[in-house]
């Protein structure tokens, strides 16, 4: 009786070992992989923290692309969302969702509007015009000047996306 004993307790060892060993690498790639996809908000909150101050920087004599088509991306997902959205506090998210992404592509419309006034200054000159003590100071006064003006127009951009997004991130809680 106790030969049967042993030989069962063997038996159900050997078993889970078996189980154990060869059904889990099973579980493993049966499992369902669930991917949680990334809400058009959150990236639109990662894109206004990493590419905001891209945007409203000063201009530079290079100048860098501009992320438009992904903020057009995002736009178009958030104004799907708030179509088929019934909440009408999840519209208002999205609302404002939306305006942030218009009021930036604004912003580097009128960036690359005064970088092109700015390049166009710089291949003229006025060395056939003045001397070149007098172009230097005139080119200076008018880079000076676009400068200025979109150095105005960025605060005032700037202001409106960043009360619109704290408005946004208010709503979301």
């Amino acid at each position: 009786m106790q030969f049967i004993h042993k030989l069962l307790i063997f038996g159900l060892t050997i078993a889970v070992i078996y189980l154990w060993f060869f059904r889990k690498p099973q579980q493993i790639f049966h499992e369902k992989i669930t991917i949680v996809a990334e809400t058009p908000l959150r990236r639109l909150s990662a894109f206004f923290d990493s590419q905001v101050d891209n945007v409203f920087k000063p201009l530079e004599p290079t100048e860098s692309l501009m992320p438009t088509q992904e903020i057009r991306q995002i736009r178009q997902t958030i104004e799907d969302l708030r179509h088929k959205s019934n909440a009408d506090q999840e519209k208002r998210i999205y609302s404002v969702g939306i305006s942030i992404c218009d009021q930036l592509l604004q912003a580097i419309y009128e960036r690359e509007q005064h970088n092109r006034r700015l390049a166009d200054m710089r291949k003229k000159g006025f060395d056939s015009l003045l001397g070149k003590d007098e172009a230097k100071k005139k080119q200076a006064f008018f880079e000076s000047s676009v400068m200025r003006s979109w150095e105005e127009k960025a605060t005032r951009f700037r202001d409106r996306v960043q009360s619109d997004y704290d408005h946004m991130r208010l709503l979301e809680r």
